[in-house]
């Protein structure tokens, strides 16, 4: 995108499925999105990826305790509202930010492998804030996730 073209906001996006979210991502032109956050559209694409990989792997850290009980205290709400904006990612949780140098390509590529393998395998991993999540409820959370950060997602007019 040049600096002459203006950001076309998105609206309020809400995903009933992954599936919903991944034809979001395949509608988009890698060449012509930008972010208003300080991700990268391909970054954003990149980390919702690997989110859904942690769901099914497991996540190697463990957030603590505190934010744990706030975190599973709104639970319910976070599944049906959507999360907050403006959560860092502090400590250990820094390695769940998506690489600098990570290509649209490559990450939407990521996210297609992320969606089959949620629709195949099962998502029973403890999330590092909420816990023990069903796979329902992790459904839920990914389109949640997704529907914050490609929020921050704009077109090019």
């Amino acid at each position: 995108m040049t600096s002459t073209e203006t950001p076309r906001p998105r609206p309020a996006l809400r995903f009933e499925s992954i599936a919903d979210v991944l034809t979001d991502v395949e509608s988009l032109d890698g060449e012509s999105v930008r972010a208003t956050g300080t991700w990268t559209p391909a970054q954003i694409v990149e980390h919702l990826a690997g989110a859904i990989d942690c769901s099914i792997d497991g996540y190697h850290l463990r957030a603590p305790a505190l934010a744990r009980m706030k975190a599973r205290s709104m639970k319910d709400r976070v599944l049906r509202d959507g999360l907050p904006t403006g959560i860092g990612l502090k400590g250990k949780l820094r390695d769940m930010l998506p690489p600098e140098n990570v290509t649209w390509d490559a990450a939407v590529a990521h996210f297609r492998d992320a969606v089959a393998r949620a629709g195949r395998e099962p998502m029973d991993a403890d999330h590092p804030f909420l816990g023990v999540l069903t796979n329902d409820e992790w459904h839920q959370l990914h389109c949640r996730h997704a529907e914050l950060h490609l929020g921050f997602v704009e077109e090019a007019t």
